[in-house]
């Protein structure tokens, strides 16, 4: 496992502008069943867009799986803002759906479990 506690890196894939961009899914390392997030960032014009959401139903009932996603999204909101695309981000990654998630009751369906924020591209990087 590197030291960060990720496995796989970003891979972006562009073709001509940004708006061309696509992204393969950044994944966090889980425990030995497997990965425990699908964390994917995407651009398309005027908007940045991070998603992430448990890999399972039970990994959706712990509160981990939140924490996971916001480091996921901060790292990408940060290269994002490093590389010019967005204005630099404080605070949690999914702001206050980071504490919903969280608040959610065990029994709230999977499907239910998933968080994403969008953020507005800069107007000199289109």
């Amino acid at each position: 496992m590197k030291p960060n506690g990720f496995a796989n890196g970003l891979v972006v894939i562009c073709a001509g502008s940004i708006a061309a961009c696509a992204s393969v899914p950044r994944e966090a390392d889980g425990l030995a069943a497997g990965p425990l997030v699908h964390f994917t960032e995407s651009s398309s014009r005027g908007s940045f867009t991070i998603s992430c959401r448990p890999r399972s139903e039970a990994i959706g009932k712990t509160a981990g799986w939140v924490d996971i996603c916001n480091e996921l999204g901060q790292a990408a909101l940060k290269k994002a803002a490093d590389d010019g695309l967005i204005a630099p981000v404080t605070g949690l990654a999914f702001g206050m759906a980071s504490g919903l998630m969280k608040s959610m009751p065990p029994d709230a369906p999977v499907n239910s479990r998933v968080i994403a924020r969008d953020f507005p591209i800069l107007g000199t990087a289109l």
